[in-house]
């Protein structure tokens, strides 16, 4: 069953009611419903707004203040509705007038039915497919916003995703109190570097280090201000190393350091350094806090041509420097000998 068609519902504004009426008839008989007629502007707006008509026919001469050419700007600009012009002056200056709104048509009286039908159905198709296209770029607006907005979140979803493997990667390599490497990220990295020195003849260093009574500090103060006292430790041994060198943390109070390109005896200098540098007092909950470090030194090729040779000649130097009363560096020697360097 096929939809009912209605006819298009037409204004007509004519001031001279004769060819108003002459015009209803035409109209009428042409198939359209004409749903008012208005002698001025202000009568063709209100009944506009009534009626809301497919199409205007105006008149440009019209009673009142608004001639036609002024009450078809305001029907476009308020009601975004056709007109078309009905009148009988053609001179220039209405005509470039006529242009500026944009009409729909221009008749000149006098016309007969067929072209006032042939005028009207041009000037309805026109609307028609105005009204489509405004339909489509409604839709490809909406189609856009939607499309922007599923980008958006899926651009978030995958900035989230992409933030939470970094975290996850950042969490498997690096210790999450003190942000220094954790123990697994520096084997591996240890590993590398030595790769790199068998195949180059080049050196390297570690530097295996605890505090001197850093139980103390938690067993008086508590474990968040142990827990301060480790990253205050970790921010100095960074700023003390080259950025090619690395620092982690093992564990508890246990560090250690890679120097890269560093022999023994460079080695013994940063772990004086060191030493001197993480003895310092500390800022702790408004109070100072005094602990100390010891370091054990082992290099490459020196002490040892592995890493587990290094990382147990490091430790043993460590127990060495505590034997020999804490605060100090000790270096482990090619014959397993050790030799004892206090911090200033």
């Amino acid at each position: 069953m096929s939809a009912t068609v209605h006819p298009a519902r037409l204004l007509i504004v004519e001031d001279q009611a004769v060819i108003a009426a002459d015009l209803e008839a035409s109209l009428t008989r042409c198939g359209y419903q004409v749903c008012g007629t208005a002698a001025s502007g202000a009568e063709a707006l209100l009944l506009t707004q009534r009626h809301r008509p497919d199409l205007v026919l105006m008149d440009i001469r019209l009673q009142g203040p608004l001639d036609g050419i002024q009450t078809a700007e305001k029907l476009r600009s308020e009601f975004d509705t056709a007109v078309i012009f009905l009148s009988a002056h053609t001179d220039g200056a209405t005509m470039q007038r006529a242009k500026l709104v944009t009409p729909y048509g221009f008749l000149v009286k006098p016309f007969d039915e067929r072209e006032l039908q042939i005028n009207v159905e041009v000037a309805l198709h026109k609307c028609k497919i105005e009204s489509q296209l405004a339909h489509a770029n409604q839709g490809i607006h909406r189609l856009n916003h939607s499309l922007t907005q599923q980008m958006a979140e899926r651009t978030n979803k995958l900035a989230q995703a992409l933030d939470k493997l970094k975290k996850a990667e950042h969490d498997a390599y690096y210790d999450m109190l003190t942000g220094l490497a954790n123990r697994a990220h520096f084997i591996e990295q240890l590993h590398r570097q030595l790769e790199i020195c068998n195949r180059n003849c080049s050196c390297l260093a570690l530097l295996f280090l605890d505090l001197d009574g850093f139980k103390g500090v938690n067993d008086t103060l508590g474990h968040l201000a142990g827990d301060a006292l480790l990253c205050a430790v970790a921010t100095r041994m960074e700023r003390n190393i080259r950025r090619a060198d690395l620092a982690a943390r093992l564990g508890g109070d246990e560090f250690v350091v890679m120097l890269v390109q560093s022999d023994l005896v460079q080695a013994k200098l940063v772990a004086d350094k060191l030493v001197a540098t993480l003895s310092r007092p500390y800022r702790l909950a408004q109070q100072l806090v005094h602990v100390s470090a010891s370091i054990g030194v082992a290099s490459y090729p020196e002490t040892g041509d592995s890493s587990a040779r290094l990382l147990a000649q490091a430790d043993t130097a460590l127990y060495q420097a505590k034997r020999a009363g804490k605060r100090c560096a000790v270096a482990a020697t090619p014959d397993s000998a050790v030799s004892v360097r206090s911090a200033p």
